[in-house]
């Protein structure tokens, strides 16, 4: 039986974190650890994020604080995903859960494969319904939403990147 995709991501960063902490640099960690592990792990950042993905997961953290107070990490999204439950639209949102390994914070999603980058659709606009797009553009205020932001499953819009909001009530 095929565990979940949570306990997995927990054993996997016990794994990998050694690699993590010898390597200055993620991406060599991740080309080591593949190396070693003969695995396909693969290895994305952003300005605030760094991401690693697995086949049916990916796990984030914050590697830059001083953009991250500017335009929200990982804390904002799971903030910004409660948000979205509150007011049922939680579905259009990757669901974040943080793990805790060594005293370090994680956070874990579903991979979403099918990003937007790889139908040629920037933005998801023409997939959302008007109370939708209200609600994420309106009421969330994400003004984010690049091609590789967001994505498709099972034919719906699954947003992944969606920390850079933080509203006045927070």
């Amino acid at each position: 039986m095929k565990s979940n995709y949570i306990v997995r991501a927990k054993k996997f960063m016990r794994d990998f974190l050694p690699y993590l902490e010898a390597y200055e640099f993620v991406g060599r960690a991740v080309l080591a650890y593949n190396e070693a592990k003969h695995r396909h792990v693969e290895h994305y950042h952003g300005l605030v994020r760094q991401c690693v993905c697995l086949s049916d997961y990916a796990i984030k953290w914050d590697y830059n604080e001083y953009y991250a107070d500017i335009y929200g990490g990982c804390k904002e999204e799971v903030i910004n995903y409660n948000f979205a439950r509150e007011h049922g639209y939680e579905y259009l949102f990757a669901e974040i859960t943080p793990i805790e390994i060594c005293g370090r914070v994680f956070y874990v999603m579903p991979r979403v494969k099918k990003l937007a980058i790889t139908f040629d659709e920037y933005e998801p606009d023409n997939r959302l319904s008007y109370d939708e797009y209200e609600f994420v553009f309106g009421v969330m205020g994400l003004h984010d939403m690049h091609d590789e932001n967001w994505g498709l499953v099972n034919g719906k819009v699954k947003i992944i990147d969606y920390a850079n909001y933080k509203r006045e009530d927070e």
